[in-house]
């Protein structure tokens, strides 16, 4: 088979312009998270070559927790799994809920 330049120019840049084109997942499709609540061993204090570690009530053994973050419009379904022997609750910050949801 043979291309001309002009053919060959042409059929490189529909190739690479689909490239450029961002993929984009489905518009139903929404992120999920999962929060673990759990107490963990954390450091708070680090000395010169020491480590003090404490037991403390982490979300996914952080602390703080991870932030989350949403633009206006944005659907996610966030996950709690609690590890601890107590109750527990998230609260949300910039979010309109029920008092009896924060």
């Amino acid at each position: 088979m043979n291309l001309n330049r002009r053919q060959f120019n042409k059929g490189l840049g529909l190739i690479l312009g689909t490239a450029a084109i961002p993929i984009r997942s489905p518009a139903n499709t929404r992120p999920n998270f999962i929060l673990t609540a759990a107490q963990s061993a954390n450091s708070i204090y680090k000395k010169e070559k020491s480590e003090v570690l404490t037991n403390l009530w982490t979300f996914n053994q952080k602390t703080p927790g991870p932030t989350l973050q949403f633009n206006v419009g944005d659907r996610a379904k966030v996950s709690l799994d609690n590890k601890l022997l107590q109750e527990t609750s998230i609260h949300w910050h910039g979010v309109r809920v029920k008092n009896s949801m924060d």
